[in-house]
């Protein structure tokens, strides 16, 4: 148990804590998004307007990934520890893990997933540029 354990926490939590720690990763991670991002509009690179429509919404949803994890960091040591933190983060959580499943989903199935709020946001950015 304790070798497994010591493994586990080495070989794979050490890596990705420290990857998610650092704050210049967060920095051109976002500066990644925006160029793909601006590289759908725009239509800078040939692709399918499926394709460009479910990547965009893909970025839409890491924004919305990273202001709510902004947003939690951000509240009271004492609401974020509280029942009602917990609930909205388990909430926030797990309502992200759906949404992405879903699209994964519909992906597979060549049909485009309607995710409320972002799929007309991507929607309109891919229409745009036409």
């Amino acid at each position: 148990m304790l070798i497994s354990t010591f493994f586990f926490k080495t070989h794979l939590v050490g890596p990705i804590a420290e990857l998610y720690s650092n704050q210049a990763n967060h920095m051109i991670s976002f500066i990644i998004m925006v160029i793909v991002f601006d590289a759908c509009v725009r239509k800078t690179i040939p692709l399918t307007l499926f394709s460009r429509f479910n990547i965009i919404q893909g970025v839409l949803l890491d924004v919305i990934c990273s202001f709510l994890g902004i947003t939690y960091s951000q509240l009271s040591y004492l609401v974020r520890e509280s029942t009602f933190g917990e609930l909205i983060a388990n909430v926030a959580y797990f309502g992200i893990v759906g949404f992405i499943l879903y699209s994964i989903f519909m992906i597979l199935f060549g049909r485009y997933p309607k995710i409320p709020i972002v799929s007309e946001g991507a929607r309109l950015n891919v229409q745009i540029f036409r």
